[in-house]
């Protein structure tokens, strides 16, 4: 009862995307606490250094559980996360880490539980 009672509460907070970015060897790690928009959506707005660096790349995105499809870009926006956080069951104040390799052109997205902080 108390897992539907905390998940009503989270669906109706609205809680704003945060993004913050490091570049790793051979890539771009993007930090990112999960908002309403992005969950809803499955797309986020990325910094035009990563834009840069994504370009015209499909790629193929994984998590823990395996397969997700792919991610790319439509102008400044990073689409083709829903399917990684449906699998995870990511809600809207989780935070995930999605780390993109520019060398093996793969992403990995890495839901961060209490436990892992």
């Amino acid at each position: 009862m108390a897992i539907t009672s905390a998940r009503k509460v989270a669906l109706r907070s609205q809680v704003q995307n945060r993004v913050a970015t490091s570049y790793p060897n051979g890539g771009i790690q993007l930090s990112i606490t999960v908002g309403n928009a992005l969950r809803d959506s499955g797309v986020v707005s990325i910094s035009a250094r990563v834009k840069r660096l994504i370009a015209d790349r499909l790629l193929p995105i994984t998590s823990d559980l395996g397969p997700h499809g792919n991610l790319g870009l439509s102008n400044s926006m990073l689409y083709g996360l829903s399917s990684a956080m449906n699998a995870l069951e990511v809600m809207p104040g989780d935070d995930i880490i999605v780390d993109i390799d520019l060398i093996e052109n793969t992403a990995f997205l890495h839901l961060i539980d209490e436990s892992d902080a």
